[in-house]
Formats: C-alpha cells, sequence, structure tokens
C-alpha cells in the first residue's frame, strides 16, 4: 500500500462515510481512496526535518501517560526535577519519531500537528 493511500484511509477516519454507500462493492477502490485523498489534503507525511515539531505534539498528549512516565518516575531520578523529567520525556519521544522517519511513517492532520501517528 502507497503512503498516498496510508495517508487517505488516515484521513477519512474522522469521514467514514466517504464511499458512495450504494456502491455494490463493500470495498472501496484505489481510485476512491486517492480522490478522497485529493478532497481532504489536511494529512501529509511528516518530512524529518520536522521530526521535532511532531514529537512534541506527542510529548504534550503523553505528558502524564503512566506507560508514557514509565520510564521517568523511577527510583534513580527521584531527586530529579520535572524540568529535567520533561526533558528526558520530550527527548525519548523525539528519539521514537525520528526513528519513524526514517524507517516508518509519521502523518501529520490537522493545524500546528494537530494529530500525529507513528507506524
Amino acid at each position: 500500500m502507497g503512503l498516498s493511500k496510508i495517508a487517505s484511509l488516515f484521513s477519512s477516519c474522522t469521514d467514514l462515510n466517504y464511499v458512495d454507500s450504494s456502491s455494490s462493492s463493500s470495498k472501496s477502490s484505489s481510485s476512491d481512496l486517492e480522490a478522497h485523498f485529493e478532497k481532504h489534503p489536511s494529512v501529509r507525511v511528516v518530512p524529518i526535518k520536522e521530526y521535532k515539531q511532531a514529537a512534541l505534539t506527542l510529548a504534550e498528549a503523553f505528558a502524564q501517560d503512566d506507560v508514557a512516565r514509565y520510564f521517568i518516575d523511577t527510583p534513580d531520578r527521584a531527586n530529579w526535577n520535572e524540568e529535567q523529567k520533561w526533558d528526558l520525556h520530550l527527548s525519548i519521544l523525539e528519539y521514537i519519531t525520528y526513528a519513524h522517519c526514517m524507517r516508518g511513517l509519521v502523518l501529520c492532520a490537522g493545524e500546528n500537528y494537530g494529530c500525529i501517528a507513528l507506524w
């Protein structure tokens, strides 16, 4: 599956009725997906030069997440202040985002990196 098709599927998650329900086929064709993506260009692949902005969105979204903080709230970091913990949290997500830019797929939807998907 090509990047534009994956991006199209991602963009359709908020608009699941974009395929004509009167169609006899329950699956959408590639041309249906491509046409949908052309009409909804707000989803795009994040280039590697923008990994820090995408990572910041993820860091803010998961700032209080217990799983994300598992590597941060540890006994050996009990003396760290919140700024130091934030810096580590952000660095972890920057690494993960950069790795996905290199070997996976990072998608962005909305303005100011409002929605990030790592694949």
